[in-house]
């Protein structure tokens, strides 16, 4: 008897018996909530713990009390300066302390965030002032930061900059170390009137005037990775983050029905590893809004590529809760074989002083404990099930990992594999509360595909964004007059409503009139136990149409299988079409986005235009 089909589509009414016990779909109250604003998030744990740690960066410890005071005094100075509702002021730093302050100080008095990447030229810089009307820049007193800042403040791009001095957020020790050992990258600015002092702009009584905004005015500009275009500042409100916050708050809490091995989170009882950088929205929301709003204290980290600095501080300083991405779990997995291979490439030292860098610096001869994180949020790309694996039996659990799913668009926390019930490694988890989700005919947002059938992922919910900055037309075709937000990203619902996602739409690849999905050739790939990460891109073809290339890097230390090898492996696996026609193998890491992300477009772009042919074929894109 052939089963009855059912329109993919996870609401209030399909969702009924899908959530754990104890966790309501519906039990979020918008209207409440949005009598709010992003700054309260802080005075919600403010109100928690306001004795307790908030923020703990490199041994300094900042109460939540004392946070509150720096936040009203930075606020007060901020008006002096003149900045008024809707004052662009962008945050251009690693992880410190000076983020969540100037932050929560700007969005008290109804300035706009705009957050950039600590990795961006100068040129990059520019662009995105420009395009975002950013004012005022808050940055480090680092060459590296706040050189590029001065440059375009004198060009005029800019009209002012905050400085915040790093060793004035140190120890007493580390700062003196700081000045003295980083005294050649400390910048020491031209003029005066390019800047003010963090420690001047606070320097004042605590009296900032409120204007008046609300719920729907703009907290954020979050900018897209850019990765199939140009990035775009994507405006989020006041409500979608205080919604969002309370979004991951209800979906991770505990309750009288929730099993004693369950990964929740509590409210003034977690330390959450912030090692993930804020510029991203991810970061941005469960490294630093979500753990502000409960309580808990924040471990944080300036430098996410420091793989020993962060496994010191997990040994030491025994986080609870850990938003990472994959190429940091990867990264954290991998140490050890990294770590090795770095002792064998130290042939400057003699064996006594490459011990000593070893056991100071390596995770290879100083064994850390790890088994204080209960749960892992992963994010921002698909996770290798081997790799997962690999890491759990590191840190000496299991089912830890949640894979989580999210975008600038919506804050970015849209669907979770939850803490307690089913944790399906290949999905990316239901909707989170008050969130929908539909699976819709890519080229028909109003025609809803079936159970397990793939169409583009459409989201509706508080945490959608207002929409692009400036670009209306480009919002247009991505929010629907009904509230819906088409995603670009393709996948489908199954019979539990968790959601599975195959890949982008604009990275579909065409071969012989077949939709392959780079994706999941990658997922396959990586199974493989000598692969440490691969990606596939798309190549013009003259017989084909398209053919896929893979780039594959091998772990360090691991067994490198040929191109005849690796393809004898994957043929059970992937169909003639998917089976890459080119292989490639590299030594260095893949490029990133500024973000962590696979760059696939930089890599496609760059192979294509090494060729000298061109198909001689057009074949059109079949819907899937």
């Amino acid at each position: 008897m052939t089963k009855p089909q059912k329109l993919a589509i996870a609401n209030g009414e399909t969702l009924q018996g899908k959530y754990p016990e104890g966790i309501a779909w519906d039990s979020l109250n918008t209207p409440y909530l949005r009598t709010f604003t992003a700054a309260t998030l802080l005075s919600e744990g403010l109100a928690r713990n306001s004795k307790g740690t908030a923020i703990d960066f490199m041994g300094k410890k900042i109460t939540y009390g004392e946070l509150d005071t720096f936040v009203r005094q930075a606020a007060t100075g901020l008006q002096k300066m003149g900045v008024k509702k809707g004052t662009k002021i962008g945050l251009y730093m690693p992880n410190t302390p000076y983020y969540p302050i100037m932050f929560m100080a700007a969005l008290s008095i109804g300035a706009t965030i705009v957050n950039f990447s600590p990795l961006y030229s100068e040129e990059e810089l520019a662009t995105q002032i420009k395009d975002s009307d950013t004012e005022i820049m808050v940055t480090m007193d680092l060459k590296d930061f706040f050189g590029k800042c001065e440059s375009l403040r004198e060009k005029g791009i800019l009209q002012n900059i905050i400085k915040c001095d790093l060793d004035k957020m140190l120890p007493p020790l580390k700062a003196t170390l700081y000045k003295l050992f980083k005294a050649s990258d400390i910048a020491h600015p031209k003029n005066d009137y390019n800047h003010i002092a963090f420690s001047d702009l606070i320097d004042n009584g605590i009296n900032y005037r409120k204007p008046k905004f609300g719920a729907d005015d703009i907290a954020v500009l979050q900018y897209t990775g850019g990765t199939t275009g140009t990035p775009k500042g994507t405006m989020l409100t006041h409500f979608n983050l205080v919604a969002n916050a309370h979004q991951i708050a209800q979906f991770f809490a505990a309750n009288e029905h929730t099993p004693k091995d369950a990964m929740t989170i509590g409210q003034s009882t977690e330390r959450v590893l912030a090692t993930i950088p804020y510029f991203h929205v991810y970061g941005m929301m469960t490294a630093m809004l979500a753990p502000l709003q409960s309580g808990n204290e924040i471990l944080m980290l300036p430098n996410p590529r420091d793989i020993p600095a962060t496994l010191k501080a997990i040994h030491s300083n025994k986080p609870t809760i850990a938003p990472l991405v994959p190429r940091l779990i990867q990264a954290i997995d991998e140490s050890p074989k990294t770590a090795w291979q770095a002792f064998k490439a130290d042939k400057k030292n003699g064996f006594l002083k490459r011990t000593f860098n070893a056991l100071t610096n390596y995770p290879l001869l100083r064994p850390f404990d790890l088994s204080s994180i209960k749960g892992v949020i992963s994010g921002g790309a698909a996770l290798p099930t081997a790799t997962a694996e690999s890491f759990e039996k590191m840190v000496g659990r299991t089912n830890i990992i949640l894979q989580a799913y999210g975008l600038s668009e919506t804050s970015p926390f849209a669907a979770s594999n939850p803490g307690h019930g089913a944790n399906k490694s290949a999905s990316v988890g239901l909707p989170c509360p008050g969130t929908e989700i539909k699976i819709a005919d890519p080229n028909d947002p109003d025609k809803i595909m079936n159970i397990g059938e793939m169409g583009e992922i459409c989201i509706r919910g508080p945490q959608v964004f207002k929409g692009y900055y400036g670009k209306p037309e480009e919002s247009a075709q991505v929010l629907t007059k009904d509230g819906w937000f088409l995603t670009g990203d393709l996948g489908h619902l199954d019979d539990d409503m968790y959601v599975h996602i195959t890949d982008r739409k604009k990275r579909m690849i065409i071969v012989n009139g077949e939709n392959v999905y780079p994706n999941q050739i990658e997922n396959k790939v990586t199974k493989h136990p000598s692969i440490a990460e691969c990606v596939v891109i798309g190549l013009p073809d003259e017989s084909a149409g398209e053919a896929a290339k893979i780039f594959i890097r091998f772990k360090n230390n691991a067994a490198q299988p040929s191109e005849q090898e690796l393809r004898s492996f994957l043929k059970d696996s992937l169909s003639r079409s998917e089976m890459p026609k080119y292989f490639e193998f590299v030594e260095e890491e893949l490029p990133k986005t500024s973000v962590g992300k696979p760059d696939w477009k930089t890599l496609q772009d760059t192979e294509r235009a090494k060729l000298t042919t061109k198909p001689t074929t057009q074949r059109t894109p079949l819907v899937p």
